[in-house]
């Protein structure tokens, strides 16, 4: 019998992996053929050939699959992680793919090629709701609104740089992995061993003349798994922007005036929210937060209302740093209030 959260689930990751995996399925039948086949396999018109390329390219990667990608994976990792990357991507066909071609390529490729995945991989917490598949975030969208919301709320502290860095980088992992959600069969140590061999391989602690890409990559990972209680601090800096981002990625789509059900969307939006209400640490955060929360039970609200009320958000979170008696959500900032025109990342038209 059909379970519909599992269904409504493997539809949501379907929708949030397609473009990855159909540019990972090109690109290791690409290398396979490059390594093992001689010259790349010809771009043939006449539809009959074309089948026989597609068919070539199945027998080449199930050939690869079935016997050369646990040599190739130890190549780059010890038994026990060759063993979690198999058992995990036998669930998870793009664990498998990522880790496939993510171990065909060279170690200075591997950098530029995590952020290309970034813009094609679809984040699967926005997929389950009833948005339009154009207007699902990827995940270097994510990343960017992340690191916008590192400048707004932590513009003076002095770690800001590497609050900035992991921001940028925090999610670079699912380059390889994919995205999951919380009910994918999948626990959280094994997704967090994922992701740290997913960092590990874009960006290798000892690489000859890394590119800049691959040192700032490497300081995100330091930043995420450190132990220290600096890296904590960074940590839970970060996290708060990643939380908050949520939010105003809901506040967001409520104001395009989307064709959905608004009370519908409204509904399947609540998870963000509460997760961001219940989860921020920092006071900047919640002060931030407080606007956002207030904006989205605006029924008249439009396109270019949002960046107004992500200027708000911020003029409130600074107003309440100021010795003042009172300050009133949606008062005309001070002589000393900062004013910013936050401009996120646009969804495609």
């Amino acid at each position: 019998m059909s379970n519909p959260e599992q269904d409504l689930l493997k539809k949501s990751a379907d929708i949030a992996n397609r473009e990855a995996m159909r540019y990972l399925s090109s690109q290791i039948a690409r290398h396979l053929s490059l390594r093992f086949q001689g010259p790349p396999l010809p771009r043939l018109k006449r539809r009959g050939f074309e089948l026989g390329k597609v068919f070539r390219e199945a027998e080449l990667m199930n050939s690869f699959f079935n016997a050369g990608y646990q040599d190739q994976l130890s190549r780059k990792f010890k038994s026990e992680d060759v063993s979690l990357i198999l058992r995990v991507g036998q669930k998870f066909p793009r664990v498998r793919y990522g880790f496939a071609y993510f171990s065909l390529l060279s170690t200075g490729d591997c950098p530029d090629e995590a952020m290309h995945l970034c813009h094609l991989q679809g984040r699967i917490e926005w997929a389950r709701t009833s948005i339009p598949p154009r207007m699902i975030q990827v995940v270097y969208d994510h990343q960017e609104s992340t690191e916008m919301l590192a400048k707004i709320l932590f513009h003076d502290d002095p770690n800001l740089a590497d609050i900035i860095m992991a921001c940028r980088y925090h999610d670079v992992a699912k380059a390889i992995t994919g995205d999951f959600s919380k009910d994918c069969d999948i626990t959280a140590r094994d997704r967090r061993r994922l992701e740290k061999l997913a960092f590990e391989l874009i960006a290798p602690e000892y690489t000859p003349s890394p590119a800049q890409h691959a040192q700032d990559i490497r300081r995100s990972y330091v930043l995420a798994f450190g132990s220290g209680a600096a890296h904590r601090d960074i940590r839970s800096k970060y996290k708060d922007c990643d939380l908050l981002e949520r939010a105003m990625e809901s506040a967001f789509l409520v104001s395009q005036n989307l064709p959905t059900n608004r009370a519908q969307l409204v509904a399947e939006l609540q998870p963000f929210w509460d997760s961001a209400e219940s989860g921020l640490q920092h006071q900047r955060a919640k002060n931030f937060f407080k606007v956002l929360e207030q904006a989205r039970y605006r029924t008249d609200m439009k396109p270019e209302d949002y960046s107004d009320i992500v200027n708000t958000a911020e003029e409130y979170m600074r107003k309440c740093e100021m010795p003042t008696d009172s300050v009133a959500i949606g008062q005309s900032p001070g002589s000393n209030a900062k004013q910013t025109i936050v401009q996120f990342p646009a969804r495609k038209p």
